[in-house]
Parts: C-alpha cells; sequence; structure tokens
C-alpha cells in the first residue's frame, strides 16, 4: 500500500487515487514461497472493505528493488471503504489457475481526529507502458489534479523513441523525456519505439570510386560498398564502419551509428625491362 511510503498514510474523505503493489518474492520470513505475480488474474483483484476493484494496472516490474516481479494497481479511495481508525487494509485475488489470495497491510488514517483540516489533494493515477523497444519510467505515479508528469523513455540498442500517446491534450515529447498535458483523471500513456535509421556515407581518393556514395540502414544492418579502380590504379586500402574487403566488395559490420568509409587507390607499378643486345651481332626486339 502507498509503495512509496513506508506510513501507508491514507485520508478516507479524499476523492481521488490511490496505489497498492502486489510483490512477488521467493521467500517469506526467511521460508522459502514462490509467489509468481504474473499468474495473477488481474481482472480479479479487489482491495479495502469495499471490494473495490481496480481502475488501472501498470505492467509487471520491480518496484521494490528486489529483483522480483511486482504489480501495481490503483483503485478510487472512495470505493475502497477505507474509515476513519482502520488500521490494516486487505488485498484478494485469485491466480489464472483459480486459487484465491489475500493479503494485509497496516495503514494509517488520516484527518480522522473531528479538528478542522485542510481539504484533501487530489490525486489521479498515471500509468505508462511501452511497446517492443524500450521502456518507460516509471510504470506507475500518482499525480495531483491538473498538475503534468515526466517520463523517461529508454529504447533498447537499434531502436529510437518514436511517439507518446494517452492521457489527453498538451503532452510534449523532447527528446528522451515526455511531459504529460493537465492531469484530470485516472490515465494511461503509451511509448512506441522504431528501428533507429543510420547514415553511411563513403568517399573515395584519387584513382577510383566507391558505389554508392552514401546508404541509409536500420539499426543492426550492414551495407555494402562497390570499388572500381581507374586504369593505372588498383585498390590501395579502405576503413571505416569495421568493415572488412573482399575483391572489389566492402561491407561493413552491423551499423548502430552513423558512420563513414574512405576508399584510397594506388597507381599499379611499372617495371622497365632491358634487353641486352647479343654478341653475335643480332638484334632483339623490343
Amino acid at each position: 500500500i502507498d509503495p512509496w511510503s513506508n506510513a501507508n498514510q491514507i485520508n478516507p474523505v479524499a476523492t481521488g487515487n490511490m496505489v497498492v503493489t502486489l510483490q512477488g518474492a521467493s521467500t517469506l520470513n526467511g521460508d522459502p514461497i514462490n509467489f509468481d505475480v504474473t499468474e495473477v488474474d488481474s481482472s480479479t483483484v479487489s482491495f479495502g472493505r469495499g471490494n473495490a476493484h481496480q481502475i488501472l494496472s501498470a505492467p509487471v516490474a520491480d518496484f521494490n528493488g528486489d529483483n522480483a516481479p511486482d504489480m501495481a494497481f490503483a483503485f478510487a479511495i472512495p470505493d475502497t471503504g477505507i474509515a476513519c481508525g482502520d488500521e490494516s487494509a486487505t488485498f484478494t485475488g485469485s491466480t489464472f489457475s483459480g486459487a484465491h489470495f489475500s493479503a494485509s497491510d497496516a495503514i494509517e488514517t488520516l484527518a480522522c481526529d473531528g479538528g478542522c483540516h485542510p481539504a484533501p489533494q487530489t490525486e489521479f493515477a498515471v500509468v505508462a507502458s511501452a511497446e517492443e523497444g524500450g521502456r518507460i519510467s516509471p510504470a506507475i505515479t500518482l499525480a495531483e489534479a491538473n498538475s503534468s508528469v515526466q517520463f523517461s523513455l529508454i529504447p533498447d540498442s537499434g531502436f529510437v523513441v518514436d511517439s507518446v500517446s494517452g492521457c489527453g491534450s498538451g503532452g510534449v515529447l523532447t527528446g528522451s523525456s515526455y511531459t504529460t498535458g493537465a492531469i484530470t483523471n485516472a490515465c494511461e500513456i503509451t511509448a512506441s519505439f522504431r528501428i533507429g535509421l543510420n547514415t553511411v556515407s563513403a568517399n573515395a581518393g584519387v584513382g577510383g570510386s566507391i558505389s554508392p556514395s552514401s546508404a541509409t540502414v536500420n539499426s543492426g544492418e550492414a551495407v555494402s560498398f562497390t570499388l572500381l579502380a581507374d586504369s593505372g590504379y588498383t585498390i590501395g586500402s579502405v576503413s571505416g564502419c569495421s568493415g572488412e574487403l573482399v575483391g572489389e566488395l566492402y561491407t561493413t559490420a552491423s551499423v548502430y551509428d552513423s558512420c563513414e568509409v574512405s576508399a584510397t587507390f594506388v597507381p599499379v607499378p611499372t617495371y622497365t625491362v632491358t634487353a641486352p643486345v647479343p654478341l653475335d651481332g643480332g638484334t632483339i626486339s623490343p
């Protein structure tokens, strides 16, 4: 309950959302267990005495840093039925195989002494997911009403950020950072990635040519160039993009960043052959 704080403080009169994490584990109090959250059917989970149903769920992630997968769910506080004086709250659900489970955690209710308190700040859950090619962080967060939330996008090797959508209008994507517009309700954003494009340029010195002069390739792919020496020249050397020369064909290694191929040509060596005049008075030609 409230994964960003150990206090688990809940204001029962708040009208916004709260987040509850269901944490996977291999041990409990030193005893081996095997609680795999990926087996949990998220459609069956409920929370609090009101048996509130989740309004959003985050992609499976490690929320508590123990290298075990966890799940996170957002609930509307009024639906939970939590009341002043409650000291614990219970989360229930079932696995895909039909096994039922429940888990409880201690809570502290706020603003329950009958005094005058500021109106509670309404917070809404924002869930973020990523399509193939990268990830987005955080996977779930709470945002004050009418505020914005910033997310970090982390592309996998060979991919770049393509677009981010969701949570209404007004979001701004700048490089690998996405800032939502004003959050007015619980919502989800989705980040998409695409294979990056890289430019491989080629240049040749005096005595020959290389073709093509440039090429655009997907990240992780290789590209080949053909070398043609002018009359009286031969290929000297080719370098760049960690490639290999076989005959007149130069092939790069897998390209993940823009790079350059350079070719040099050298004159074909010439030799002078002199024929001495025969001693018997004859001739030799040439």
